[in-house]
């Protein structure tokens, strides 16, 4: 059986240093000691928090759900589905539930049509129903 030799680099505080080598007697061998400044440098650094933005108590994500319903449907040629909001709401940090009030509102203001089977269209975009929508 072999044993397996493993490099260790340890920072001590130099009042505890002889603690460190007592318990090591016999168990290792001792390579070197050199005076450090430079340990609290090579410690990671702590973890990076995100800068949270909000506005009027709401996170702010940059667009509004019922301008990001609009700009799908634009990039889709005025026809998209269900799928295709949740997958781009969650895209810009909204949940994927969020999509469905966002629709309903630009339902509502008739910025939307609701095709049915979760298919949404700009008002004015000529669809041809069948097996799956398409705009023309």
């Amino acid at each position: 059986m072999t044993k397996n030799t493993l490099a260790v680099l340890l920072h001590v505080e130099q009042s505890r240093l002889a603690t460190v080598l007592a318990a090591l007697d016999g168990a290792a061998t001792l390579v070197s000691v050199t005076p450090t400044t430079t340990a609290a440098a090579e410690a990671s650094p702590p973890p990076r928090t995100p800068v949270a933005r909000y506005h009027n108590g709401a996170r702010n994500k940059g667009i509004s759900g019922e301008d990001l319903v609009l700009k799908v449907l634009t990039e889709c040629n005025g026809l998209a589905s269900f799928t295709k909001f949740a997958e781009a709401f969650k895209a810009h940090g909204f949940a994927a539930n969020s999509a469905s009030p966002a629709l309903s509102m630009a339902c509502a203001a008739q910025k939307v049509r609701a095709l049915g089977g979760g298919q949404y269209a700009l008002p004015g975009t000529k669809v041809h129903l069948g097996a799956e929508a398409t705009a023309r």
